[in-house]
């Protein structure tokens, strides 16, 4: 089982973290898998980019000014306990945040999560 599931006290932060490492949400790399729409198709609904709707682009890159935002504020605080993150490429900065075993990292991963994850579904 994982730390944060025991670690972190708020049900809906649980429940977020765990529907993003489980691709149980419905960013459209998951909700358009199940209709069948090939994977380099399923593009961001809300930038409307030609980027794929997966976790990396909701988390690290889409330019939606809320999720900026969201992720901003996010950075600035997880490189006040982790400043090497700064000079991680994207990619590894990525991997680094939603695998962190670090539970202060998760601690501050949760809650944008569940802020971003209902924002999108409001805007579906």
């Amino acid at each position: 089982m994982e730390s944060y599931l025991n670690n972190l006290n708020n049900f809906e932060h649980r429940k977020f973290l765990s529907k993003l490492r489980l691709s149980a949400h419905d960013f459209p790399i998951e909700k358009l898998r199940k209709q069948n729409v090939p994977r380099h198709k399923r593009y961001c609904e809300k930038c409307k980019s030609s980027d794929i709707g997966d976790e990396f682009h909701y988390l690290m890159r889409c330019p939606d000014f809320y999720l900026q935002g969201l992720r901003d504020e996010f950075i600035k605080k997880t490189a006040e306990l982790v400043p090497q993150i700064l000079f991680l490429p994207m990619r590894e900065r990525f991997i680094y945040i939603v695998s962190c075993a670090d539970m202060n990292c998760y601690k501050l991963l949760a809650p944008l999560l569940a802020k971003g994850m209902k924002y999108l579904a409001k805007c579906e």
